[in-house]
């Protein structure tokens, strides 16, 4: 963190130097500092508590419009309630959007000709009588 850009910490420091520099007593001394470093942790505090934010706000303005359809919440909340058939595939529109995200972050895979299975991903399906004797 630039600490320069601390103006009520400068200020402060600024009165904890002048007061060491004038020979001023040393307790005098010691609450002028701990006074500049209570409002170092305040402006840091104050500082970071913005930066969260911004990022907060940025982050749920760039997320994607986009509403689940009746099937995508439907599939999630069978998984979430842990009741139902255990033989659920993901809705094709996750497996699209997954595959879509993978090819934007990772422009080799368009260079590949990298391609989703489309319809074919609807026939996989967990099976628990294949099990390992």
């Amino acid at each position: 963190m630039d600490y320069t850009k601390l103006p009520n910490y400068e200020a402060a420091v600024g009165k904890y130097t002048d007061a060491v520099a004038n020979g001023a007593d040393e307790k005098e001394q010691q609450k002028l500092f701990a006074q500049s470093m209570e409002v170092m942790g305040t402006e840091i505090v104050e500082k970071l508590a913005d930066q969260t934010n911004e990022k907060i706000n940025s982050l749920m303005s760039s997320r994607s419009a986009e509403v689940m359809s009746a099937e995508e919440t439907k599939f999630f909340n069978e998984i979430t309630s842990g009741v139902g058939n255990v033989e659920k595939t993901l809705p094709l529109e996750i497996i699209n959007q997954v595959f879509d995200e993978l090819t934007y972050a990772h422009p080799l895979l368009d260079i590949i000709n990298f391609q989703d299975m489309g319809l074919r991903t609807k026939a996989i399906t967990s099976d628990e009588s294949m099990t390992a004797d």
